[in-house]
């Protein structure tokens, strides 16, 4: 971890891809193809803070396999949800589940609630297991999330 530089990402453009490639990936490193970050948000949508993605249709298609590239957006650093490093490293956990998701078990995760709430249901067991502390800001953002999703699943269904 590197507070000095997520500080100065979060305050300026130029350091922000610095910050990303100190990130280790560890032995997530076979699920990801890169880490990259754009200076411009997903087409209009300002919410999306980073994406876990391949080759359109490749997903729908069940290939295991397929490492994903993430790509962190400008909301990542300046969205009033991430207060602290812990809660950028939450989301990158959160896009490293759907990498693994994506190349491990692509027909699995196929539907997007699934997949979300396995990813947000991951990022929780990060911080059970010590292995981050988020702001409660984030941490409740979260919660609130995975309920939402647990809503619109009907009774005994996953997703």
């Amino acid at each position: 971890m590197n507070q000095t530089l997520f500080k100065q990402a979060r305050e300026n453009d130029f350091f922000r891809k610095k910050y990303i490639d100190t990130i280790p990936l560890g032995e997530n490193s076979k699920y990801v193809f890169s880490v990259e970050y754009s200076q411009h948000n997903l087409s209009d949508n300002k919410t999306i803070a980073a994406t876990s993605s391949i080759a359109p249709g490749i997903t729908l298609l069940g290939v295991p396999r397929i490492p994903s590239v993430i790509t962190f957006y400008p909301r990542a650093f300046e969205s009033e949800i991430i207060e602290v490093e812990h809660d950028f490293l939450l989301c990158f956990d959160h896009e490293l589940r759907h990498a693994w998701q994506k190349y491990c078990h692509p027909i699995a995760y196929v539907t997007r609630n699934k997949a979300e709430k396995d990813a947000l249901s991951y990022e929780l067991q990060q911080v059970r297991d010590g292995k981050r502390s988020p702001s409660q800001t984030y941490l409740d953002s979260r919660i609130r999330k995975l309920e939402d999703l647990e809503n619109l699943s009907p009774p005994g269904k996953l997703g």
